[in-house]
């Protein structure tokens, strides 16, 4: 590999590189505002007061659900911040990748049992038995986190290839810019102003 190729591999890697860093802050961000808004949660509980657990754990459901929607949102809006048209050096299947992974179901399918374990510890300092049957809103919870995992991870990826057609459709019209059918000897001429038009830019 010559010194020219070595040094555009590394500024390959770094642009995807710094996208993945850009994407996995949005993540962290989502992650944050949930976990505030579950130990909220879980300090308004308390045996003492005698709080329904069926509002408590369909709160927990719908919490993490509406997450899974904020991290899609934020992931789609960074991609549309950091992907324009004028990018031929984007790892599209390394972003993809990345966005299945970071909507999998598999990644928020235990939290249910982990947040369920925090309240009968709750309720242990407290002497006071735990009695809730979460079988059905666990169903609810796995259904929703996997309905939701799904539909967010096939919109990310709707969106990052429309940017990936966009950016495609735009190289393909630079090229028509400089290359024009001209009655000349070999019926094509080349468009002088539009070349230097791209080589300036």
């Amino acid at each position: 590999m010559g010194r020219y190729e070595y040094r555009e591999l590394i500024k390959l890697m770094n642009i995807n590189q710094a996208l993945i860093r850009k994407l996995k802050e949005s993540s962290l961000t989502a992650e944050s505002a949930w976990r505030e808004d579950i130990n909220q949660l879980h300090k308004s509980v308390s045996p003492v007061e005698c709080k329904s657990l069926d509002d408590v754990f369909k709160k927990f459901v719908n919490l993490t659900i509406s997450f899974i929607t904020l991290k899609k949102a934020l992931l789609t809006r960074t991609l549309k911040d950091n992907l324009d048209v004028k990018r031929d050096d984007v790892d599209y299947d390394k972003l993809l990748e990345y966005i299945k992974n970071e909507l999998s179901p598999h990644k928020y399918l235990s939290r249910f049992s982990a947040f369920k374990v925090g309240i009968e510890h709750n309720y242990q300092r407290y002497g006071v038995p735990f009695k809730y049957d979460s079988e059905l809103t666990e169903s609810l919870f796995i259904a929703g986190v996997k309905n939701n995992s799904s539909r967010s991870t096939s919109d990310l990826k709707a969106d990052l290839t429309l940017i990936e057609d966009k950016h495609q459709t735009s190289v393909v019209q630079q090229i028509n810019d400089v290359v024009e059918l001209k009655p000349n000897f070999a019926g094509v001429g080349i468009n002088l102003n539009a070349l230097i038009s791209k080589l300036n830019w």
